[in-house]
């Protein structure tokens, strides 16, 4: 079989399966590994891996969740969690906009404030909670139509 094969064959369990069945490998010859996806999760190696894995975030659960909210932190534009609870206390521990001081007063699922950033630039403007965040979200992020849409409430009184 070719590389533009659509089905490939798994050293381990000897079946044929389509490529996307396989993981992605730069340094091979048709830049797939040579077992599948299935294959590869049930290795010894990797259920150790695992294993270790998730008792070591059984035993630290703080650093899991700093470790997990730093990931989402950085494609949101801030370096870590120390960034993010330095933004914070700049703004006094509240939402930028409506002054709320609990992350999870509109959203019981949040457990910190939404990063708000532009979209064109990539610039954090500040922490919001879930309601104001979504509310700029909806308007599109546009200053015009966020001001429309306070005439509108004040005329309409």
């Amino acid at each position: 079989m070719d590389n533009l094969s659509p089905l490939l064959h798994c050293c381990m369990c000897g079946e044929f399966k389509p490529r996307v069945e396989f993981r992605e490998v730069k340094k091979s010859r048709d830049g797939k590994q040579a077992w599948c996806k299935d294959c590869g999760s049930k290795h010894p190696i990797n259920v150790k891996r695992l294993e270790y894995i998730k008792q070591w975030q059984a035993d630290n659960p703080e650093k899991t969740r700093r470790n997990k909210y730093n990931y989402k932190l950085k494609k949101r534009g801030l370096k870590d969690y120390d960034e993010y609870l330095e933004l914070l206390d700049q703004q006094g521990n509240v939402c930028k906009i409506c002054g709320c001081d609990n992350p999870a007063q509109w959203n019981t699922n949040m457990t910190f404030f939404s990063v708000d950033h532009c979209h064109k630039t990539g610039k954090v403007r500040g922490l919001l909670c879930d309601r104001c965040n979504n509310g700029i979200a909806r308007f599109l992020e546009d200053p015009d139509l966020l001001r429309k849409a306070v005439e509108y409430l004040e005329s309409a009184g």
